[in-house]
């Protein structure tokens, strides 16, 4: 798993509905290509797309982590720690 993938997932499991545009804004390390990241994620079951929200006038991707992405976070977290 790429780190950039590893920050995502990160920042997925701290909130329920995890709606990167925002998290971008708190996050300092958050990669560029975040969207790139949740598309990749999404493909590999790790997180849920919940469709879009509309907040203050415009519309935003929303994604929940899943048990598998939690799995494989502690898992990665465990290897970068070994």
């Amino acid at each position: 798993m790429s780190n950039q993938q590893k920050v995502v997932l990160e920042s997925a499991s701290k909130t329920e509905v995890f709606i990167p545009a925002f998290q971008v804004k708190k996050n300092r390390k958050f990669p560029c290509e975040y969207r790139k990241r949740c598309q990749e994620l999404v493909k590999l079951k790790l997180l849920k797309s919940l469709g879009l929200k509309y907040i203050d006038g415009a519309n935003y991707g929303t994604f929940q982590i899943t048990k598998l992405g939690i799995k494989q976070l502690t898992k990665a977290m465990g290897d970068s720690q070994a």
